[in-house]
């Protein structure tokens, strides 16, 4: 339970609360007088309803699943240095060192100075879901990204077809 605590900073609480207002608004602003006119209304509610609890899905991932982290006293396989450690920046194959960590890192992987570990394949440290993109959650916010760039075209297209029938139906 303390991991969940640990997690749920205002910044996460307030997009929780954000996607819930947003919902609400545009189901019953938008949505909601188009229903009892057709059946577009109702498929409009169930696609932006489904879009809407894909995006928390994600959402919930990114925020609570680990990053993925360098195990600690993490050693490579001395076996097959010379083919997986190929550091291009350095001109040799050189293992890489954490200085805060105090241990031995994989390409790829970064000390993030917020949550003070280094992660793997880290991509950035994100504010918004008090977590670092980085190899275990980096498909469960892409997915929230391209889910919340569909929601909003679909909400655009959504807004534009009203307005064009409110248009009609004053002249």
């Amino acid at each position: 339970m303390q991991g969940v605590v640990d997690k749920m900073n205002a910044t996460v609480v307030a997009v929780f609360l954000f996607f819930g207002f947003v919902y609400f608004t545009i189901v019953f602003l938008v949505v909601y007088p188009w229903l009892e006119n057709s059946v577009p209304g109702v498929l409009n509610l169930t696609l932006f309803t489904a879009l809407t609890i894909f995006a928390l899905k994600s959402y919930i991932a990114c925020v609570f699943r680990p990053a993925g982290s360098v195990p600690e006293n993490w050693e490579p396989d001395v076996e097959n240095l010379s083919q997986n450690f190929e550091v291009k920046r350095k001109g040799g194959q050189q293992l890489r060192y954490c200085k805060k960590c105090k241990n031995n890192k994989p390409p790829r992987a970064h000390h993030c100075r917020v949550c003070n570990r280094c992660v793997l394949r880290m991509d950035h440290h994100c504010v918004w879901i008090n977590n670092c993109v980085g190899h275990n959650n980096y498909r469960s916010f892409f997915l929230f990204l391209m889910c919340c760039r569909k929601k909003r075209s679909r909400l655009s297209s959504q807004v534009e077809c009203q307005d064009g029938a409110s248009a009609q139906r004053h002249t």
